[in-house]
């Protein structure tokens, strides 16, 4: 009897010992221990990007000039430069019905004037700076859009061509003042004799 017990505990065991494989049964962590397995990654997901400029208003053909910064709590830091192209209809220097000759004119000084039309924004209690450079390149946007955005900007010379600091007083009738330099308008005098002129002005704030 005791031989019987012990051949039944000895077919059990037999049968206890089988791999997980033989009986089709899944074992937790076999796949890793396995030698021969495989990461394979399949990708059938595609993703479309692209970027949207949400803050892209047009500047240009404007009946005002905006210069300045000013620290909005709501919008943050707003900086505003001004890029233009001075152009006339007529540069002559003598006067009709006048016999004297434009070569008899010399150059005396030169400066900006620029107007209020009494608007502004922000504190005006504040001292502004203007500086004026002259543009390097031409006043015409890069695509084929015909408008320039708040997001333009054009290159400019570092050369100043005058500078001026001051406190605005955009509701009083008075007008800014810019001395500029006498080497450029000398130059620009000469071109005006020859009728032949085109000038491009960079006005960025400080």
């Amino acid at each position: 009897m005791h031989k019987f017990i012990l051949i039944l505990l000895f077919v059990l065991s037999l049968f206890s010992c089988g791999t997980d494989t033989d009986t089709g049964e899944f074992t937790v962590g076999s796949d890793y221990l396995a030698l021969s397995n495989k990461v394979i990654m399949i990708d059938t997901v595609t993703v479309e990007m692209s970027t949207i400029n949400f803050d892209s208003l047009v500047t240009s053909n404007m009946s005002r000039i905006l210069i300045g910064n000013y620290d909005d709590p709501i919008f943050g830091k707003v900086k505003s430069d001004s890029y233009f192209q001075l152009s006339g209809t007529n540069y002559a220097l003598n006067s009709s019905g006048s016999d004297t000759e434009s070569i008899n004119y010399v150059f005396d000084s030169i400066s900006m004037i620029l107007k209020y039309d009494k608007y502004y924004y922000g504190d005006t209690t504040k001292v502004q700076t203007f500086d004026i450079h002259r543009l390097i390149q031409k006043v015409k946007p890069n695509t084929d859009d015909s408008s320039f955005y708040n997001n333009s900007t054009l290159s400019y010379s570092p050369e100043s061509l005058g500078k001026i600091s001051f406190v605005p007083r955009p509701t009083e009738k008075d007008s800014i003042n810019i001395k500029m330099s006498n080497e450029f308008g000398d130059a620009l005098f000469q071109k005006i004799k020859k009728e032949k002129l085109q000038i491009l002005t960079a006005l960025p704030n400080i």
